[in-house]
């Protein structure tokens, strides 16, 4: 069959065949031989040319033709033969080949087999681990096959939405019916949206009315498939059951909103009852202003200073909860300049002095030659607590402070030798009213503001808080402050003409008093006819309109109190005077409320916090001019 289409068949294969041409070649060689031998014989004799001898000639002939035919079949045969031979070594060696890849692959079907089955074995387990984790997770899923609109739900999918397994088939009406009737819409909506934007993941928390439980959250997580020309096939989810969650937001929600109505009412609090308490201890310091400037004798006068220092103590206390309140109302804006830190230094030294060494203390205060970037007047202030706390909290020692310069700026640190502070209570220092040491609560110790107010304006400034402390080794303070680009020029020459010249601005000038208290009334009429000025007063919006109207020209000052009577505050008087004349104006205010604060910044006048003392009002009163 691999010749046949030579020509060749079967049989011209077989052995026999071959031996028989062999055979043939030879007989028509000893003809052809003996002819020729007989030819030899003939051309010996007288018959040449003779029938017989062409006869034998051409029975040669023929057999020379004859042979070499033969001959070429009988190498046309050994070909075959040695072609068929190398065709019979290359099928065997293919058989070989292919029984060694067949066995090869017998092997490895052997081993996939193996490595299947325990596939399988463990998809198996990982299943039924998950259908375990799913039923204690009381998490249910579902498979929505949008194609053909068939859908598989498992049994806690059912037991989630109080569905029965048997009566209602899984279907996407009969899970929109189990939502909650003011969700149905919302949750159609929100498949749709996502189907049409082609969202892959699924978000939605829903309500249903559960028979046996009552009103529960769920939330269904999943999955959308989308086919080769983009159309949604296929959606996979699992439902869980945030009832639990939602509540506890809820409450969380309530809580904060508690809290935030409990802070509003202490703010309501702390205002009202600053606002009251600032009227008579304004009216105190005003009178006190006065009587310091009578000639009294020695015992009167060591009663007004003690009564000064009973006024200022309430004072002080009613200043901090001010500065924490516009702290908190994110009232105070830094006014960031460039300051020489020495000056700072020197005013500290100067101010706390004669404290520590009365006290027996030392108080050290390096200069530093630099220059920062900072708000000199709230740096000052953070500087003062942090000096004053060490000194009232050092009995042996002193207080002393570092400069360092480090990569973000200047650290500067206030290190004491006192008490210290433990560790656990390094946070709580900086709540307001916590005094660790002053359980009695003995005011003469302070109110337990201070640090509050250090944290709070160093968060303001940006400027990098940090304590350290060791009971009975003492306490660091450290606030890092960044260096200034520039050298300013601080042309200390101006200021000191703008002092010589303030003391004599306020003479001969007129000035409009808006207050409703008779007590500040009274003594702002004295203190500033003191000073020089026409005082012209008014309790309300139509005494002042009635006396604005009698006015001929213009008053040069204004000062009202932020509250009057029905309603009105100090900013309606402002703008009632504004309609005739630009008049400056200067309020004055007890309110501690943010919002109030707030509302007096934006009026653009100048603000006073009440108790007001005589020297910050002077000095307000000439900046004005």
């Amino acid at each position: 069959m691999l010749f046949k289409g030579k020509g060749w068949t079967r049989k011209e294969w077989t052995g026999t065949d071959l031996e028989d041409a062999l055979r043939r070649v030879d007989h028509l060689t000893w003809e052809r031989d003996h002819a020729l031998t007989l030819l030899t014989a003939h051309q010996r004799t007288a018959f040449e040319g003779s029938a017989p001898q062409t006869h034998l000639l051409n029975l040669v002939q023929q057999r020379d033709v004859q042979i070499a035919d033969q001959q070429e079949r009988l190498l046309t045969l050994q070909q075959r033969i040695q072609d068929l031979e190398e065709e019979v070594q290359s099928s065997h060696a293919a058989t070989l080949y292919c029984r060694a890849e067949a066995s090869t692959a017998i092997r490895e079907l052997q081993i996939a087999a193996v490595e299947l089955e325990a596939t399988n074995k463990a998809l198996q387990v990982a299943n039924e681990r998950l259908v375990t984790t799913l039923r204690c997770a009381q998490a249910g899923t579902c498979d929505w096959d949008m194609v053909e609109n068939r859908a598989r739900w498992s049994e806690e999918f059912y037991n989630l939405h109080g569905l029965d397994p048997g009566s209602e088939p899984a279907t996407d009406q009969i899970w929109y019916g189990a939502m909650h009737p003011e969700d149905q819409e919302r949750g159609k909506q929100t498949i749709q949206d996502w189907l049409e934007r082609r969202k892959g993941d699924i978000d939605l928390e829903y309500r249903i009315h559960h028979p046996a439980k009552g009103l529960r959250w769920l939330a269904l997580t999943g999955r959308i498939l989308y086919d080769p020309c983009g159309g949604p096939c296929r959606m996979m989810g699992l439902v869980i059951d945030i009832t639990d969650r939602k509540q506890a937001e809820t409450r969380a929600q309530e809580a904060q909103a508690e809290a935030e109505r409990a802070n509003a009412a202490k703010s309501r609090f702390l205002a009202a009852a600053s606002h009251d308490i600032r009227q008579p201890i304004q009216a105190a310091a005003l009178f006190l202003g006065l009587l310091e400037k009578r000639d009294l004798d020695q015992s009167t006068r060591d009663l007004v200073s003690r009564l000064t220092d009973a006024v200022s103590g309430v004072q002080g206390m009613l200043e901090g909860l001010l500065d924490l309140a516009r702290l908190e109302a994110c009232m105070i804006v830094p006014d960031i300049r460039d300051i020489a830190l020495d000056d700072l230094l020197r005013h500290l030294a100067v101010e706390f002095g004669g404290i520590a060494e009365a006290a027996g203390l030392w108080l050290r205060v390096p200069m530093t030659g630099r220059i920062i970037s900072t708000d000199a007047l709230l740096l000052e202030r953070i500087l003062r607590n942090l000096v004053a706390n060490g000194l009232k909290y050092t009995e042996r020692g002193g207080v002393t402070i570092e400069c360092q310069e480090v990569e973000e700026g200047i650290r500067i640190t206030v290190n004491d030798t006192g008490c210290g502070i433990p560790v656990e209570q390094l946070d709580a220092i900086f709540e307001e009213f916590i005094q660790l040491d002053n359980p009695a609560r003995n005011r003469a110790q302070g109110f337990g503001l201070g640090l509050a107010i250090v944290e709070q304006t160093a968060r303001r400034l940006g400027h990098r808080l940090a304590v350290s402390s060791k009971p009975n080794e003492g306490s660091s303070f450290s606030l890092t402050v960044p260096l200034s680009r520039s050298v300013p020029d601080l042309a200390p020459e101006l200021l000191g003409v703008e002092r010589r010249q303030a003391g004599s601005l306020l003479k001969g000038r007129t000035i409009i008093v808006i207050e409703d208290d008779p007590a500040i009334q009274l003594a702002l009429d004295m203190l500033l006819q003191d000073w020089g000025l026409k005082v012209l007063i008014a309790s309300s919006l139509e005494e002042l309109d009635a006396l604005l109207n009698e006015l001929q020209s213009p008053p040069d000052l204004m000062l009202a109190d932020y509250r009057l009577p029905g309603g009105t505050c100090g900013t309606d008087a402002i703008e009632l005077a504004h309609l005739r004349w630009p008049v400056p104006a200067v309020l004055m205010t007890g309110d501690t409320a943010p919002e109030r604060l707030e509302e007096a910044r934006r009026s653009g006048c100048r603000l006073l916090h009440k108790p007001v003392n005589p020297a910050d009002l002077r000095r307000t009163l000439n900046a004005c001019l």
